[in-house]
């Protein structure tokens, strides 16, 4: 399959981590995807560049749904991730399920080349700090 959009790339992150999942990990998967597109739809427009925030502000005022991620191509989705998790509460146990998630998404983007892992190195370098931060508090 071809990942074109950040929808195109999260849909089939979710489809490949659903197989074979117990039903409360099913759950969780589907849960994370959720708030990382209502994050996307609503604070994710302030990471964009003027004239992709002005395009998806169009698309928002014309009604399409979740603008940002059918619009942007999949490799912008690593850019968007830090904020994300920033705007994740913490230290909580749905702190730790996103964070591991999206951790698994950038190693399945990677596994796809859908990331330039030298042009995100700092990116990946932050998901990585806030992941080992967040096991760390799960045993203070």
């Amino acid at each position: 399959m071809e990942y074109r959009t950040i929808d195109d790339a999260l849909h089939g992150f979710v489809v490949s981590c659903l197989g074979g999942r117990t039903l409360p990990a099913a759950r969780r998967i589907v849960a994370v995807d959720a708030a990382l597109r209502r994050y996307l739809d609503t604070d994710g427009s302030e990471a964009l560049l003027p004239d992709e925030r002005v395009l998806v502000e169009l698309e928002r005022d014309l009604g399409t749904a979740e603008p940002l991620a059918r619009l942007l191509p999949a490799d912008r989705l690593l850019s968007l991730l830090p904020g994300f998790i920033a705007a994740t509460p913490s230290p909580t146990a749905v702190r730790r399920a996103r964070l591991t998630q999206v951790w698994r998404l950038v190693q399945w983007l990677r596994s796809r080349d859908l990331l330039d892992v030298g042009e995100h190195a700092e990116d990946i370098a932050r998901i990585r700090e806030a992941l080992a931060a967040v096991r760390i508090s799960r045993y203070r």
